[in-house]
């Protein structure tokens, strides 16, 4: 296999790579402070109580990560269209150990080198002015809501024109290639699905935009916005934070802390948070220990698509999910996060699917930094009607991309499922 390939590049990310779950020692970074498992540095993330109204349990346990992350993507221009500068990235929490991310994906602790690792290849392309950068998308998107407390990233897609090489674990993809990969288990992570559903794209090859593979989500990305559509689902955006304050780890009635992480005595969360030791030489560094939330059972995401006279149309929900800033927002049809039961409303649904049409699925961790191996299903399921879908509405592809383009307002698994529309056969 030639070195410079993809695969190959996965494969060079991975040497050296062990991961292994380890127990608290005098001297490692990871401390309970003011009730909360924070690092020594005070940079990075912190695992924390937090109280909700309106929840049962109303105490639970998320991610506190209050500095922003950037997940950044280059992209040039060839023979081929757009072309996406990736880096092989290992994770501890990823079931393979590497896949593919955006050029950069780096919380401020990292690329600010708090831990005096190597520089974030590519970074000042998007924190300083650069003369052959040319932006094409900027905002702030939420991420798992369930799981962190109030975190969002900036995400950015930006053109440039001077030649880049790939250097070490980096790859040039083109769009054609991105397009198969979409429908790929285990081999893009969320960051780079989420940036790909918010790059540009278009019914017809045309300049720096993406072109989905299907003549139907072609006709319906060239469809007119709907005014009346998008002004009553970002209407019932309009909540407020159910969040009321953080609560001592070792005082929440359901979890037991000890040297090992966070253990629940009764299974509600459905996960727990426990420690392990990363080593790799393709990191900025070459190891470290941190927490990360393991759940006990996968998930699964499902996005329902109808086709109305050659048109295909999504169905997205308003969902609430705890740990975002408004305490709700536009997302897939279905969700069901890592850890939790299987609910009668899902059973339901799986009945009355039973002669739909799975166009896609994949399976996919969540990010691999944070979560250790959770795993969902993601689907795109073809449906000629359901009778019990509720707080949501049917939109276009174009009106879907729309609200992913808008800031904090549709959910991590949303914009991840949405980019398997790139390389849907239908």
């Amino acid at each position: 296999m030639p070195e410079s390939t993809p695969r190959a590049k996965l494969l060079m990310a991975l040497k050296e790579f062990k991961v292994k779950k380890v127990s608290l020692r005098d001297g490692d970074p990871w401390i309970l402070k003011d009730g909360a498992l924070v690092h020594k540095s005070d940079g990075y993330f912190g695992v924390v109580g937090a109280r909700f109204d309106g929840y049962d349990p109303a105490d639970s346990v998320l991610l506190y990560q209050p500095q922003s992350a950037i997940a950044g993507l280059l992209v040039r221009m060839d023979d081929a269209g757009p072309c996406f500068l990736l880096q092989a990235r290992v994770e501890p929490g990823l079931v393979n150990g590497a896949q593919f991310a955006p050029t950069v994906q780096s919380t401020l602790a990292n690329y600010l080198r708090f831990h005096g690792g190597l520089p974030t290849p590519h970074i000042d392309y998007f924190t300083t002015f650069k003369v052959d950068a040319l932006p094409h998308c900027e905002s702030s998107q939420l991420d798992f809501g369930e799981r962190y407390l109030m975190k969002v990233k900036r995400s950015a897609v930006i053109e440039i024109t001077a030649e880049t090489p790939a250097m070490g674990n980096m790859v040039w993809m083109t769009g054609a290639e991105l397009r198969e990969a979409v429908m790929e288990s285990h081999y893009l992570d969320m960051d780079l699905r989420s940036l790909l559903a918010l790059a540009p794209w278009a019914p017809t090859t045309t300049g720096f935009c993406l072109e989905p593979a299907s003549a139907a989500i072609r006709a319906s990305l060239a469809g007119t916005l709907r005014p009346d559509v998008l002004g009553r689902m970002l209407a019932s955006l309009d909540g407020s934070s159910s969040f009321r304050g953080f609560v001592p780890l070792d005082s929440l009635a359901n979890w037991d802390w000890s040297e090992q992480g966070l253990f629940e005595k009764n299974p509600i969360e459905g996960f727990s948070v426990e420690f392990f030791e990363t080593r790799t030489l393709s990191r900025e560094v070459g190891s470290w220990i941190q927490p990360l939330i393991n759940s006990h059972s996968s998930g699964r995401v499902v996005l329902f698509l109808r086709q109305t006279r050659g048109i295909a149309e999504v169905f997205v929900r308003i969902s609430q999910e705890r740990g975002h800033p408004k305490g709700v927002a536009v997302s897939a049809s279905h969700v069901r996060y890592p850890g939790r039961p299987i609910s009668e409303l899902e059973l339901i649904m799986d009945q009355q699917c039973r002669s739909a049409r799975v166009l896609a699925r994949t399976e996919e961790c969540d990010e691999g930094g944070r979560f250790f191996q959770d795993m969902s299903t993601y689907e795109v399921i073809e449906v000629d009607g359901l009778t019990d879908l509720q707080d949501g509405m049917w939109v276009t592809v174009a009106e879907l991309k729309f609200l992913l383009g808008c800031s904090q307002v549709c959910t991590m698994q949303l914009r991840a499922v949405s980019s398997m529309l790139l390389g849907l056969k239908i």
